[in-house]
């Protein structure tokens, strides 16, 4: 193995795996702010759909004032139907 080739296997990104599931795959939904966030967050839960949450922090403000809402890439447009309506 030459320079060059080592170069290029350490740049790379690698194989794709083969059975890799895009459905388990954590997907943004909705930011809204943080007092919103519980009542979504149950509302969703309620509806047999699996979420996360993630805070964000204002630099400005010195507060957390938002939170971003991830559902799984599989129940995602479930999801999005709910929070429309």
């Amino acid at each position: 193995m030459g320079w060059r080739d080592g170069l290029m296997r350490l740049l790379s990104r690698g194989e794709e795996k083969e059975n890799r599931s895009d459905a388990d795959d954590w997907c943004e939904l909705v930011t809204v702010p943080q007092f919103e966030a519980p009542l979504l967050v149950h509302r969703l839960e309620a509806n047999d759909i699996e979420v996360t949450q993630q805070e964000s922090f204002d630099l400005v403000t010195k507060t957390l004032s938002q939170v971003t809402i991830l559902v799984r890439r599989a129940q995602l447009t479930t999801a999005q139907e709910l929070t429309a309506s």
